[in-house]
C-alpha cells in the first residue's frame, strides 16, 4: 500500500497598512484646526465667527477683568507677523499661518497617512512639521499666560487640536517590527510623497497669498480713506484753493449761465455730457444753486472728450456722442433761448446713458422746441464754432480730463462736498472780488 506524501498547508499572509484608524483621526483633527483658524481669522478681522459656540467663545467678555477675550488677543502684537520693518507696515495674521499649517497636515494624512515599516523614513516629514507646530502652540499659550494675561478660548482649542495631531503622528509611526506573516505593500511610494508634498505646499502658499492680498488690500483702503479724509477736509481744500494762481477766463456772452447774474462768485465748469463725474458735478452744482441762490452763478463750458470736435490724441475713441450733445445744448438756446438751453442741459445729463444724435430732435420737441429750427441749428457752423470756442479756451487753460472747476479764477481740485463750498464761500479770503 503506497503512501501519499502530505502537501503542506499554504501560508496565509496579511497585506495591510499599519494603524489606519490614526490616519482618519488626524484628518478630522486637521480639518477642525483649519476651521478654528478660519474663525479666528474672521474674528481678528472684525467679522463674525461662524457657529454659535465659537462666536460665544470669541465674543468680547463683559466681565470686569476681561480675562477671556479672543479679539483682544488677536489684535495684540503677537496676533500678526510683521512683513516689513516699518511700524504700521503690512502684516500677516497668525491665524492665516495656522490655516496654512493645518491644510498641509490634513492633505498629508488624507493622501499618504501612516507608512509601512520599510518606508517609515517618509513619516519624519509630517512628524517634524507637527512637532514644530506644537512648539509654536506652546509658545503662544505661554504668551497668553505670562505676557497678555488674557485668554483666547478659540486659540486654545486650536492649540489643543494641534496637540492631538502630535499624538496621532506619534501613534502612526510603525513601532512594531515586521513578522513573517506581515507582508504589507510598501507605502507610500516616492511619487505619492512628492505629489502630496507639492499639493500641500501649494495649498499652504495659496492660503497665505489670499490672506496677504486681502489684508494688504484692506490696509490700502484704510490708507486711501485716511488720504481722502485729509484732502477732502474743508480746511485743506481752502488752503489748496488759496495757493492756486488766478487765471483770466474770458466771458462768452452766449454761454449757459445759471444762478443770479449779479452773484459775486463766478463758477466756470468745463464738462462733457458723457462723463459720469461731470454728471455728479452737475447734481452738486444744482444743489449749490439751491443752497446759495444769490451768492453763486455757474457758467458752463463745453469740453467734450470726443475726437469728432476735440482731436486730442489721449482721448482715443473718447465719448462718441459728446460733441453732438454739446451742439444739442447750444442748438436749444438758438431755438428757445437760455431757458431752453438750461432744460436741455439737465435733460442730457438725466438721459446720459441714452445719448444718441438721432434722439436729440425728439428730445427738443419734448421741451416744446420747433423741430426744424432745432435740427437746423444743431448742424449749423455757428453752433459748432461756439463749442470749438469753449474747447480752445479750455485747451489754453490746460484742461485735459474733465470735469474742471474754477471759482473766481482759481482752479478748485476738490469740489465734491457742499461743506467744502460752504467753507469757500464763507471765508472772505477765498473770494476774489
Amino acid at each position: 500500500m503506497s503512501s501519499t506524501p502530505e502537501v503542506p498547508a499554504p501560508v496565509i499572509t496579511r497585506r495591510r497598512l499599519p494603524k489606519p484608524w490614526w490616519r482618519w483621526t488626524a484628518v478630522a483633527l486637521g480639518l477642525a484646526g483649519w476651521w478654528l483658524s478660519l474663525q479666528l481669522l474672521l474674528a481678528g478681522a472684525g467679522g463674525s465667527a461662524a457657529g454659535g459656540v465659537l462666536e460665544v467663545l470669541c465674543g468680547r467678555s463683559t466681565s470686569a477683568d476681561r480675562r477671556f477675550d479672543c479679539r483682544s488677543v488677536l489684535a495684540s502684537r503677537w496676533g500678526s507677523i510683521p512683513l516689513t520693518g516699518e511700524e504700521g507696515g503690512a502684516t500677516l495674521p497668525v491665524a492665516a499661518v495656522g490655516m496654512a499649517y493645518f491644510a498641509f497636515v490634513t492633505l498629508w494624512y488624507l493622501f499618504v497617512g501612516p507608512p509601512t515599516r520599510p518606508r517609515r523614513a517618509y513619516h519624519l516629514l509630517p512628524l517634524l512639521v507637527v512637532v514644530g507646530g506644537v512648539l509654536v502652540s506652546a509658545d503662544f499659550v505661554r504668551l497668553m499666560a505670562l505676557e497678555l494675561r488674557q485668554w483666547c478660548v478659540g486659540c486654545l482649542l486650536a492649540h489643543i487640536t494641534n496637540a492631538g495631531l502630535l499624538l496621532c503622528t506619534l501613534a502612526a509611526w510603525p513601532w512594531r517590527a515586521q513578522t513573517a506573516q506581515d507582508v504589507p505593500c510598501p507605502h507610500p511610494t516616492a511619487r505619492l510623497v512628492l505629489a502630496t508634498l507639492t499639493a500641500g505646499t501649494l495649498a499652504a502658499l495659496l492660503h497665505l497669498t489670499i490672506v496677504f492680498i486681502a489684508s494688504t488690500g484692506g490696509q490700502v483702503q484704510r490708507l486711501r480713506d485716511a488720504y481722502l479724509k485729509i484732502v477732502e477736509d474743508p480746511e485743506y481744500v481752502l488752503w489748496d484753493y488759496r495757493r492756486q494762481p488766478v487765471v483770466e477766463i474770458p466771458v462768452r456772452p452766449d454761454a449757459l449761465v445759471l444762478g443770479a447774474p449779479e452773484a459775486p462768485n463766478r463758477v466756470v465748469v468745463f464738462s462733457d455730457f458723457q462723463c459720469p463725474q461731470c454728471r455728479k458735478l452737475h447734481g452738486l452744482l444744482e444743489e449749490l444753486l439751491r443752497t446759495y441762490p444769490d451768492r453763486v452763478r455757474v457758467e458752463y463750458r463745453h469740453f467734450p472728450q470726443d475726437p469728432a470736435c476735440n482731436p486730442r490724441p489721449e482721448f482715443g475713441a473718447g465719448h462718441p456722442a459728446a460733441c453732438q450733445a454739446a451742439r444739442a445744448c447750444e442748438a436749444a438756446r438758438v431755438a428757445g433761448g437760455p431757458e431752453a438751453a438750461a432744460a436741455m442741459y439737465r435733460l442730457l445729463y438725466q438721459r446720459q446713458a441714452e445719448l444718441d444724435r438721432q434722439r436729440f430732435v425728439d428730445w427738443a420737441a419734448e421741451l416744446g422746441l420747433d423741430r426744424a429750427t432745432f435740427d437746423s441749428a444743431i448742424n449749423s457752423p455757428n453752433v459748432a464754432a461756439q463749442v470749438a470756442e469753449d474747447i480752445a479756451c479750455g485747451t489754453r487753460l490746460g484742461v485735459a480730463a474733465v470735469p474742471v472747476v474754477y471759482l473766481n479764477g482759481r482752479r478748485l481740485e476738490r469740489w465734491g462736498r457742499i461743506s467744502t463750498w460752504a467753507a469757500l464761500l464763507r471765508d472772505a479770503a477765498a473770494v476774489d472780488r
